[in-house]
């Protein structure tokens, strides 16, 4: 298929500077566009090959009855779902676009000066729209595009295209050159949804249309939309009948009409073929009094497009959908409109053929999307990335200014902080400071404290009967008239004294006597000394206890004093 739309009706096409204002895909990209209605999943595969749009697959997957497995007000569980539809069919998109609901958006044209920067454009879109919004302009995503360049005669209802006939006050004191512009307004928690969604599938959404233009988009590919007078379209889902009105490329009226068509539904073998041969009229009530409730619809909106002093008169209209009540639905419109009703079949001018083909006529939204995004001329509205009006000098100069004496005085505030901060953990280095200096001075006596702490528990953890030993050194010892003991320590390892005698023979026979009582003793030294007692010899006992030792305290005698020791005895012992 090549771009040959795009070289079509001239008059309808918006001239060269505002095509920096349409986002275009990279060449050589492959899409899939997304649709869920309320039976059936479409899916639409289009690749770009330079200039030439190529429609690769058409897919139709009915949705589940069961809610367990889908809930389509639950955009993890719809993603979830539509990943596993994907996986089946072995479909791996690398970008995906998706299209909002007629009713979820509110189209509004408006008629502006003419300016020759596009950011002025969109300044004065947003300025308008944003006053006029039935919600909170900051919950708003608001796109737009030029329909139309004229001058001073162009005007536009501001009503027009939800079906009310109106002028602004705006267009009434309008002069010189005006520029056609439609707008189109959504929540951001309806764009919120479908990027959930997308995430949830674990796609990339590249972007978010409208379906009444993308329907647009398909029929200008499709049709002949250049020729005089309006072209109507209308499309049959199951959950809602759009209504749109195109003059050559430009979408002039659209309207989500609440007939469904839910349950009433005819197979293809009963609705025939256009040409309604003999047996092709249903004879179910149902599918009647819908067909007629469709009718007066199109009629009703028909009649409110005609009084609005826009267009040239209908010329044809045309019927899409997989409903069954397409071509019940044309012959009806033909004989109460007595217009030209027709069945839009998009496969013959798509090069379609199969399930494709099958399936391109209530795919005609996927078709648009996919075509429209990978088209030069890309999608009108893109929810996903909006046209958006630059900051203003001034204002960009004001926030810069507002952004640096918020971080000055953040800065100061910070330092002041740090100051705070600092002063009080000074105070409290000073008191622990002098808490250390204090217990400094107290460390020695810690330190024996320590010890003696050591000692006590080793004295305890060793039940070693120390008392009972030293009743026995006293039995075993010379009498304190030759010696006597003082420094008396004990610890894990056994006994530690000094022993002062009067003489060194005493000393130096202690160690045999020790250790016949059962002690390993350490060798001791023997060191003359000056005592006030007159004991003039020392030595520093150490004595260790067999685990193995008894005692038996009966039998201890101290050793036989020397005669010439007890002649020579002098002095007072201690």
């Amino acid at each position: 298929m090549t771009d040959e739309r795009s070289e079509r009706g001239g008059g309808q096409k918006v001239s060269r500077r505002w095509a920096s204002m349409v986002r275009m895909p990279s060449r050589s990209h492959e899409l899939t566009a997304i649709d869920i209605d309320g039976e059936k999943l479409r899916i639409v595969q289009c690749v770009t090959r330079g200039r030439r749009v190529l429609v690769k697959r058409v897919v139709a997957e009915p949705l589940p009855t069961s809610g367990d497995v889908l809930d389509l007000e639950d955009p993890e569980s719809t993603g979830t779902w539509i990943a596993s539809v994907l996986s089946r069919l072995k479909i791996r998109p690398k970008s995906v676009v998706m299209g909002v609901p007629r009713g979820q958006v509110i189209l509004k044209p408006l008629n502006l000066p003419a300016v020759d920067d596009p950011s002025e454009l969109a300044s004065m879109v947003h300025y308008q729209v944003s006053k006029e919004v039935p919600f909170d302009p900051e919950d708003a995503i608001i796109d737009f595009t030029v329909q139309q360049l004229g001058g001073s005669e162009s005007r536009a209802d501001e009503s027009a295209v939800d079906g009310v006939a109106a002028k602004s006050d705006e267009d009434r004191g309008a002069s010189g050159a005006r520029i056609e512009v439609l707008t189109a307004t959504v929540k951001r928690d309806v764009v919120e949804f479908y990027q959930k969604e997308a995430g949830a599938a674990g796609l990339k959404l590249q972007g978010l249309g409208l379906r009444s233009y993308a329907n647009v988009r398909c029929l200008d590919w499709c049709e002949d939309t250049n020729e005089d007078g309006s072209v109507v379209l209308v499309f049959l889902r199951p959950d809602e009948v759009i209504i749109d009105v195109l003059v050559g490329s430009t979408l002039t009226f659209s309207r989500a009409s609440s007939v469904r068509l839910r349950e009433v539904t005819v197979s293809h073998e009963e609705e025939g073929t256009e040409e309604g041969p003999e047996g092709s009229e249903t004879d179910s009530v149902g599918a009647t009094v819908v067909i007629d409730s469709v009718a007066k619809e199109v009629a009703r909106s028909l009649r409110v497009y005609e009084g609005m002093e826009r267009r040239g008169a209908i010329a044809k209209v045309l019927v899409a959908g997989d409903t069954g009540l397409e071509w019940l639905t044309a012959t009806v419109l033909a004989d109460r409109l007595d217009l030209p009703c027709s069945l839009l079949n998009p496969a013959t001018k798509l090069n379609l053929s199969g399930d494709d083909a099958e399936n391109a006529s209530a795919a005609i939204v996927a078709l648009g999307l996919a075509i429209g995004t990978s088209d030069r001329d890309g999608l009108p509205f893109d929810f996903l990335n909006p046209k958006r009006p630059p900051a203003r000098r001034g204002e960009a100069s004001r926030r810069k200014v507002l952004i640096a004496a918020c971080v000055i005085a953040a800065f100061i505030g910070a330092l002041a902080v740090r100051a705070s901060v600092l002063g009080r953990k000074a105070e409290e280095h000073q008191i622990l400071q002098s808490q250390i200096d204090s217990l400094k001075q107290r460390e020695a006596e810690f330190k024996k404290l320590r010890i003696d702490a050591k000692n006590a528990r080793d004295w305890i953890a060793g039940d070693r009967k120390w008392l009972k030993h030293w009743s026995y050194l006293s039995a075993v010892l010379p009498p304190c008239t030759d010696v006597y003991a003082d420094n008396i320590t004990t610890s894990s390892r056994g006994l530690r004294f000094s022993l002062h005698a009067r003489s060194g023979e005493i000393l130096a026979g202690l160690d045999e006597v020790l250790r016949e009582a059962g002690y390993r003793v350490s060798p001791m030294a023997i060191t003359p000394s000056e005592d006030k007692y007159g004991y003039g010899f020392r030595t520093t006992v150490e004595l260790a206890v067999p685990s193995s030792m008894k005692i038996d305290l009966s039998r201890a005698q101290p050793p036989e004093r020397p005669a010439d020791d007890m002649s020579s005895e002098t002095g007072d012992a201690p």
